[in-house]
């Protein structure tokens, strides 16, 4: 079990087994017992540690401070360094596999690697956001990125190409974004912003890729949030105030819309359930729909 420093991120493998824990101002800290021991890493430990990744099979570690990026093979026995950051706070994410990573640097470009981090690809050279989080699906190809003040932004490409999610955030451009999440297939994303005044927070996920968004806890800050694998559970973290602090989790489940009713002014609508999971839908004109499942 860790003690009480100041961790800034913490990753884990696809089976949760192995785990890298970094500290702000000190060491990196490796379990390979689900967290029951801890194994400190790096002989020098007044690096400052903001983003942390592993390869789904826990092999392949990758570790981001102020000064470069840092990647092991070997479980963090030893580690290399591959990238330079320029005194950049950066945010990593990898593919199951690990070879395939996306940083973005604050106040910086997005990069992606497709070789473990041997060389790099300048992505979204043309900006120098405030990069706050980013995400990758298992296989490297769809990746999210958020920014602060800022929008949220989604490749489907592996960042070849970017789409600027202008209408996501409550606040568009002065949208305080903090953490951004992806199921291991890349569907289902979600994005946290924080309360910054006079803009609120909001929790949003999206079930298709990042086509449409329904967000929730809108006026609350919303610090932090992860998908599991598969996308099937969500946990997310907030901070209203030092007596108000909560972290949440809970299954993901999704509605489809599988038929259109259109009708004049003040058509009342009922969803009746008739049984074996089926309803049908009602209006006040004495239409019926035929019963579906949901």
């Amino acid at each position: 079990m860790l003690d009480s420093r100041n961790y800034t991120c913490v990753a884990a493998s696809a089976d949760g087994s192995k785990l890298i824990a970094s500290v702000e101002g000190g060491h990196l800290f490796t379990s390979a017992d689900w967290g029951g021991t801890w194994t400190e890493r790096f002989a020098d430990a007044n690096r400052n540690w903001y983003s942390v990744a592993v390869s789904g099979d826990g092999t392949k570690f990758y570790a981001v401070d102020t000064q470069s990026v840092w990647t092991s093979t070997n479980g963090g026995v030893s580690w290399t360094a591959k990238k330079s950051m320029s005194n950049h706070v950066g945010y990593i994410a990898a593919s199951s596999d690990g070879t395939k990573l996306v940083l973005a640097e604050h106040n910086g470009h997005v990069w992606t690697s497709s070789d473990s981090g041997a060389t790099w690809i300048d992505r979204l050279s043309s900006t120098f956001n405030q990069w706050q989080s980013v995400a990758s699906s298992a296989d490297g190809s769809k990746l999210a990125a958020v920014d602060s003040p800022g929008f949220l932004w989604i490749s489907s490409d592996s960042g070849a190409t970017w789409t600027q999610k202008t209408s996501v955030g409550p606040s568009g451009a002065n949208t305080s974004w903090a953490s951004v999440s992806m199921s291991s297939d890349g569907m289902r994303i979600a994005a946290s912003a924080v309360n910054s005044s006079p803009y609120p927070g909001v929790l949003t996920i999206s079930y298709d890729g990042g086509t449409s968004w329904t967000p929730t806890g809108s006026g609350t800050s919303w610090t932090a949030v992860a998908f599991a694998g598969s996308g099937s559970r969500l946990s997310a973290s907030m901070s209203n105030g030092a007596s108000n602090n909560k972290l949440y989790t809970g299954p993901v489940q999704t509605i489809t819309v599988v038929d259109t009713i259109t009708g004049v002014k003040d058509s009342a609508v009922e969803l009746v359930y008739i049984g074996s999971n089926k309803f049908a839908m009602v209006t006040n004109n004495n239409m019926t729909i035929p019963p579906h499942n949901y």
